[in-house]
């Protein structure tokens, strides 16, 4: 099974560690916000929208399930989202190449990432 990923808007906000937040559209037909993109101590990875608890600790919004489709999807979100932090370019698939990430004065557009 693959995502598929109409577009990802990156919205950078340099505060520490965290780099930016970012929403993903999916099929069209959801959205999901909030992911945020931090610098760690390995390098760029991808946190869960998440909400603070009253014992001010992070509880996630999303899961992916467990088992090989659960980690694809969550590889193809943290891919197309670490790739519009980038400010790369990506394609829909392989049959239409031709749309490119659209930039605004601050945010990245990634339109059609492609199944990984």
């Amino acid at each position: 099974m693959s995502l598929n990923i109409t577009s990802v808007r990156f919205t950078p906000y340099n505060k520490g560690a965290l780099k930016g937040f970012a929403d993903v559209e999916l099929d069209n037909s959801l959205i999901i916000k909030g992911f945020k993109v931090f610098d760690g101590k390995s390098g760029l990875f991808v946190a869960n929208p998440s909400n603070p608890t009253a014992d001010k600790k992070y509880a996630d919004n999303i899961f992916f399930t467990s088992g090989d489709e659960g980690e694809l999807a969550k590889k193809q979100l943290s891919e197309a989202i670490l790739n519009a932090f980038g400010g790369q370019s990506n394609t829909v698939n392989q049959a239409d190449n031709s749309r490119q990430a659209r930039a605004s004065s601050n945010s990245i557009d990634l339109l059609g990432a492609p199944p990984l």
